[in-house]
């Protein structure tokens, strides 16, 4: 196992949380056990993680995505929506699955799919909700890729799906 691999003031995607920045890595003890821990803070919600470093990978905790890679993703917004022919809650399940999974080209789906009922005021809350997540954390790790504010990664993504 490479416990070296993520180091303090590195810019990590966990899951279920998002985008954050390791600010501290440190030792804690818990009924006599003791872990090293890398200290997550995520801006939105402001929130301060602990997770095990034994079992980040495990859960999922992973360094940024490369720029190619984010490329990869920004193209999917350009493609023409996917509809799944089942029901909606069926397709909810299905894009929380794919937000959950923090991968960004299967966050790009999700916004690729929903963004032509974007602005739709028949829209459901909870699509509106879906589409909501999933931009956030595509812009989100844009900005940091990008080095840019998060106001100009989602100007940059509302461009790509406006097209």
């Amino acid at each position: 196992m490479e416990l070296e691999r993520f180091s303090v003031n590195e810019w990590v995607n966990y899951p279920p949380y998002g985008v954050g920045l390791i600010k501290e890595r440190t030792s804690i003890s818990v009924k006599n056990a003791h872990y090293e821990v890398l200290c997550i803070e995520f801006q939105d919600p402001y929130l301060v993680l602990k997770v095990p470093v034994e079992k980040a990978e495990k859960n999922g905790l992973r360094k940024i995505c490369s720029q190619d890679y984010m490329k990869k993703a920004l193209q999917i917004l350009k493609e023409k929506g996917k509809y799944l022919r089942t029901l909606w809650s069926q397709r909810a399940a299905i894009y929380e699955k794919k937000i959950q999974s923090g991968n960004v080209c299967s966050i790009a789906e999700v916004i690729r799919d929903l963004k032509d009922k974007s602005y739709e005021e028949e829209q459901s809350y909870s699509e509106r909700s879906l589409f909501k997540e999933a931009t956030q954390r595509l812009c989100r790790e844009l900005s940091i890729i990008s080095k840019t504010d998060i106001t100009t990664a989602h100007k940059k993504i509302k461009k790509l799906i406006s097209k």
